[in-house]
């Protein structure tokens, strides 16, 4: 009898650069589609089989991230004729056989367990659900992921209300991030308490659903935490919950996301509460609210803060206050973005003048009205000379920044390296005069339309814009509309103007160059 063909052995040379390609395999669950996810897994799974020296690496790839752990039955269930645990349909329930596996069969599901990193439910079915805690008992065991770094649940109104039962095997001593994803605040408090009974402290939690005054209190036993984000709706319930409460009890943070409306703040602290770790701050509120949060807090390590402004009607010197509070409570920000959710009250460059301290690296300003629109960027750009990337948004569809009076002194003036703004490219449709100085240093390489209007239709409409965009901006490389705004096939064709100017433009470099060096 011939001896069985072998697999060729082949040299992996250094294993870290392999190590390196196989993080490309890995699954991102909440982002990649799941043709992109079965392609990975594919991939893995195939270096697993036919490369043994990379066997192990390939096993890891592939079950580090998961959404389901059905996969583990069927390495469990290695035999159809022998099947340990079942779903008939008929049943509708998971059913285990007798006797349960073996030691050694317990051991090598466990190294499957064992790599099992990151598990995003995001589709909790009663047959998923009710599988987690069937498989801790057919294999005798209490923690199920004994290596789970990262968890996300998504609850929908479909999955029974008892279903929280079945998350205790989930949950891990390793777990630094949990995040959750709920339609009752009657599940998340529960989960949240079980949390703190499994003596899990995760460094992360992220909650997107209803709040309730419990559930606003039981985050406060996770100590550790270091980052905590809430997503509680566009109408979240009051709570008497101090946020200068949670700030006393929470002294690790590094990144906050909270809303003022279940987080109150009734008045300035007397005393003002030093939050030395706060690196990153999303907060909601009105302007009185996040006034009285930045004069009863200092923050001097925050580099990023969102101030999302709604309600109360107290016109534009709302914002003046705020900018000072802001520049006071927060010495070293680099970055700011201001949004004013209600479009009730103005934001004015005097206003942001408050912040000219500030060594700010990027600004966004969301839905502000016109009469910033048409204020000369001189009065924005030169209060923070090494600003990079400007955000501004216009919060009616009719608004719009000329682009010839905006771009040209911004051009002239300022570091920026991007800038996102709804244009209207009207008044650069006609070449400008060779007598204007072309301008040479400045580093902008990306426009960004939030809308825009103007756009040349015909080709040599397209040139001359080009050609005026490149005048001002010569190290520009790209611009584009963001999606659904309608003009961006024309923005195409801006695009592949300026690709081609620049490739010229190096064509013409690389002769010039060669004919000096004959």
């Amino acid at each position: 009898m011939s001896a069985e063909p072998s697999i060729p052995s082949i040299p992996l040379g250094n294993v870290d650069i392999w190590l390196e390609i196989l993080k490309f395999f890995e699954p991102a669950l909440e982002s990649d589609s799941e043709a992109e996810i079965q392609e990975k897994r594919m991939t893995a799974l195939a270096i697993a089989l036919l490369c043994p020296g990379l066997t192990e690496f390939g096993l890891d790839t592939l079950w580090k991230s998961m959404s389901t752990l059905q996969p583990i039955v069927r390495a469990i269930n290695t035999s159809s004729l022998n099947r340990f645990i079942s779903y008939p349909l008929e049943s509708g329930c998971w059913v285990l056989r007798r006797p349960l596996i073996s030691s050694d069969q317990r051991e090598r599901i466990r190294s499957y367990r064992a790599r099992i990193q990151n598990f995003h439910a995001r589709e909790m079915t009663e047959k998923e659900v009710t599988l987690w805690p069937a498989l801790a008992t057919c294999l005798d065991i209490k923690t199920l992921l004994p290596n789970l770094r990262f968890l996300s649940l998504v609850y929908n109104p479909m999955v029974p209300f008892a279903s929280w039962l079945s998350v205790s095997p989930l949950l891990s001593p390793t777990l630094s991030s949990f995040s959750l994803f709920a339609s009752s605040s009657k599940i998340a408090e529960i989960l949240i308490v079980l949390l703190q009974t499994r003596s899990v402290q995760p460094t992360r939690i992220v909650y997107r659903g209803p709040s309730s005054k419990r559930l606003a209190q039981s985050f406060m036993h996770h100590v550790a935490l270091e980052c905590l984000r809430f997503d509680f709706g566009d109408h979240p319930p009051g709570s008497s919950t101090s946020i200068i409460h949670l700030f006393g009890k929470l002294t690790h943070l590094r990144e906050l996301r909270v809303d003022l409306r279940v987080f109150t703040i009734n008045k300035v602290e007397e005393r003002a509460l030093t939050l030395a770790n706060l690196r990153y701050l999303d907060i909601t509120g009105s302007p009185l609210s996040l006034c009285r949060l930045l004069q009863s807090t200092n923050f001097p390590s925050l580099i990023s803060l969102k101030l999302n402004s709604i309600l109360e009607d107290l016109g534009g010197e709302c914002w003046d206050s705020l900018c000072i509070c802001i520049a006071a409570s927060a010495p070293m920000l680099r970055h700011l973005s201001l949004q004013d959710l209600s479009s009730i009250a103005e934001i004015t460059v005097q206003a942001l003048s408050r912040l000219s301290k500030l060594d700010l690296l990027s600004l966004e300003l969301s839905h502000i009205p016109e009469n910033l629109m048409s204020s000369d960027s001189d009065g924005i750009t030169p209060l923070w000379p090494n600003l990079r990337v400007l955000s501004i948004l216009a919060d009616s569809p009719e608004s719009f920044i000329d682009a010839s009076a905006f771009l040209t002194p911004l051009a002239h003036r300022s570091g920026l390296q991007r800038i996102e703004l709804p244009l209207d490219f009207r008044g650069l449709d006609t070449p400008i005069s060779r007598a204007t100085p072309l301008i040479l240093h400045s580093p902008l390489t990306e426009i960004v339309c939030t809308r825009s209007k103007g756009v040349p239709t015909t080709v040599a409409g397209t040139l001359i814009l080009v050609k005026n965009l490149l005048r001002c901006f010569p190290n520009l490389k790209r611009i584009w509309e963001k999606e659904g705004n309608g003009n961006g096939g024309k923005l195409v064709d801006l695009q592949l103007g300026v690709d081609v100017a620049r490739e010229l433009l190096v064509d013409y470099l690389c002769r010039t160059t060669n004919s000096e060096c004959i």
